[in-house]
């Protein structure tokens, strides 16, 4: 348990400091409302939001074949972020199509240096906007790399399906 001192704030109230560590993991900012519940001798401090749950895996040879196992145990473990390290070049467009087939929700916002982010844009928060738009630019990044390599190899009708 932590102990803090009131400050007068005027002549209304008092302010206290909440614990940063607190904040930070409950994903709040300047602004954000909290609850306040008086039971009994107590102050109970509450917030709605929900904590984001992030997991990291390390791809190497010995668990590349259970990727798919380790990626669905996140997902059912409620993970919001899933964040694959050292995905061989090789694998990321597979893993790419797996995780749209079998995270619902999901989508690829970061693909970068062999390392792929996986976030749940499913719930709509305003916090998700950036996160919405960073996958707008992959897709459109992605894709005019899929042309520019299908027309420097003339494969015209590849781009067309594209549509």
């Amino acid at each position: 348990m932590e102990r803090r001192k009131l400050i007068k704030q005027g002549k209304g109230g008092y302010t206290i400091y909440l614990p940063k560590k607190w904040i930070d993991k409950k994903g709040l900012k300047e602004g954000d409302e909290i609850k306040l519940e008086e039971k009994d001798n107590m102050l109970m401090i509450n917030c709605d939001k929900k904590e984001i749950l992030s997991i990291t895996i390390n791809i190497d040879k010995n668990n590349l074949v259970n990727i798919r196992h380790l990626m669905n145990f996140s997902y059912r473990n409620a993970y919001d972020i899933i964040i694959i390290k050292n995905c061989p070049k090789e694998k990321i467009t597979e893993l790419i199509e797996m995780a749209s087939k079998l995270l619902l929700g999901f989508e690829m916002i970061s693909n970068e240096n062999q390392n792929l982010i996986f976030e749940n844009i499913s719930e709509p928060t305003e916090n998700k906007y950036e996160t919405l738009m960073r996958r707008i630019f992959i897709i459109i990044k992605e894709s005019i790399k899929i042309i520019k390599e299908n027309y420097s190899k003339e494969k015209y009708e590849e781009s067309e399906k594209m549509y």
